[in-house]
């Protein structure tokens, strides 16, 4: 894992705009560059948001799915003329999706430990996270963290009123 490529503040960007997507987290959809493209736009350039795409892919928390899944996400279909457009023109977009796994949730934890702790324990992604790999999993990993008290405060408040986790210790039989 290369940090310095990661701390990347277009990275950041694009993450804090799909941690808390739910048609991207709940539903593991597929996003397209334009999907996060208008949001990201007033803060940076089109290069630097492909670019930090291509890092997060390189890094594996996204996974790029190509240009075709066949039938555009359901999500989509109220863009029916935008891809008409890029049709014509000849231009498929490629389908990004976030790895939701422990090893992606390492290295997303690392990029959000100095600065944005909170909101990323709070985010949907850590609540679907823990829904499919049970709160044991993200726990070894933020362990050796709890020692300091700033972080230890945060990630008591925030992992504590998760749904997922909420569930996980009401029903300890549907753990994963």
């Amino acid at each position: 894992m290369n940090k310095d490529r990661l701390v990347n503040i277009n990275v950041r960007r694009i993450l804090n705009r799909i941690i808390n997507d739910s048609r991207i987290i709940n539903e593991e959809r597929s996003f397209t560059y334009d999907d996060i493209k208008t949001t990201l736009l007033s803060e940076t350039a089109e290069s630097r948001i492909t670019e930090a795409l291509r890092i997060l892919v390189s890094e594996g928390i996204l996974r790029d799915k190509g240009t075709s899944l066949g039938r555009p996400p359901k999500y989509l279909t109220g863009n029916d003329q935008k891809l008409r457009d890029d049709k014509k023109r000849g231009r498929k977009p490629n389908y990004y999706q976030i790895i939701q796994n422990p090893i992606a949730f390492k290295k997303l934890f690392y990029i959000f430990l100095d600065n944005g702790t909170e909101e990323f324990l709070e985010s949907l992604y850590i609540n679907s996270v823990i829904k499919r790999d049970g709160f044991a999993t993200i726990y070894k990993i933020i362990n050796p963290y709890l020692e300091r008290f700033d972080f230890k405060q945060i990630a008591s408040n925030s992992l504590l009123d998760l749904p997922a986790v909420k569930e996980e210790y009401r029903d300890p039989l549907k753990r994963p």
